[in-house]
């Protein structure tokens, strides 16, 4: 227990022997209530073993005893029987201390079974609001769910619609027509893909918000996109460097030998793109560019084609 608890323990104890001393001194006679049965000092005893167990209910037992001890009592008689006369004086204090213990263990077991049933409840409310929280986020879910799946039926056909344009006969609409179909599958739009041009890889593709990113990468960078099997990520200490000047997440775009026919890089993503998931989902679109630049023959049939696109290459 806490200062606190037992100053007020006390203050109730005191104010109970209080009361009932004063009305035995003003109405009584100062005899303790020898007379009175019930007597009247089982009050604060059985008040305190209910409240707080059998400690508190001793401590009060001790000063009920206390003050039964020092009141003066009627004197033995010389027809009473001694031994009736010693236990009328000493059975009271022993009931009190007898009762004290009893009461207060069946308080401690009730006190326990409260303290273990208000556990049980705040364990049943913090699973409630889990379950809340949790049934909250699956109906968010469900619901944004429901919006990529309509968006999805929708973006199905104008996928297939500009799929049509890989093919036509106006070769100059590839790249637009890519960007087109790289967007919709990343769901992003600040991306260029560059393929090797002249020795040097140059921006094929872009992305309708990368007008203003570079139109040539370095060789370190290009290099390194190349030399590894999954995403440079701009977060990675090793690869930051090599991205800070050009873009946050890089991916080589290989042809199905496993060559390496241009490098996907992202210039911005927003910070959830960068999860586990986020990083298979981009993983998957530049295996699936590969697939369709090695399909359209973009690397092989097509070489003028881009250095027609990049005005810039030498």
């Amino acid at each position: 227990m806490n200062v606190r608890k037992w100053l007020r323990i006390s203050v109730e104890l005191a104010i109970m022997i209080g009361a009932i001393v004063a009305i035995d001194v003003k109405w009584a006679g100062g005899t303790a209530f020898a007379a009175v049965n019930p007597n009247p000092l089982w009050l604060p005893v059985l008040v305190m073993a209910l409240a707080y167990g059998s400690g508190v209910g001793l401590i009060a037992a001790g000063v009920a005893t206390c003050y039964w001890i020092a009141m003066p009592h009627a004197g033995m008689a010389l027809d009473d029987n001694p031994f009736h006369y010693l236990l009328s004086r000493s059975l009271p204090p022993l009931m009190w201390v007898a009762a004290s213990v009893a009461i207060g263990e069946l308080t401690y077991v009730r006190l326990r079974r409260i303290a273990s049933l208000e556990r049980l409840h705040a364990r049943a409310m913090d699973d409630l609001t889990a379950a809340t929280g949790a049934f909250r986020l699956a109906s968010e879910n469900a619901h944004a769910l429901n919006i990529r799946i309509a968006m999805d039926e929708v973006g199905v056909g104008r996928a297939i619609e500009a799929a049509a344009g890989l093919f036509d006969t106006d070769r100059t609409r590839v790249p637009a027509v890519l960007a087109r179909l790289i967007a919709m599958d990343a769901q992003a739009e600040d991306f260029t893909v560059y393929t090797p041009v002249g020795g040097r890889w140059r921006a094929f593709v872009q992305g309708p918000a990368a007008a203003d990113r570079p139109d040539q990468l370095p060789q370190p960078l290009a290099d390194a996109v190349l030399a590894v099997a999954q995403a440079l990520i701009i977060n990675d200490p090793a690869h930051g460097a090599l991205l800070a000047e050009t873009g946050v997440f890089a991916l080589p775009v290989r042809d199905a030998r496993g060559g390496g026919c241009g490098i996907l890089m992202f210039h911005h993503l927003p910070p959830e793109r960068f999860s586990r998931r986020g990083i298979i989902d981009l993983d998957a679109v530049a295996g699936r560019l590969g697939m369709l630049m090695t399909a359209i023959g973009v690397a092989e049939h097509h070489p003028r084609l881009q250095i027609a696109i990049t005005s810039n290459a030498a």
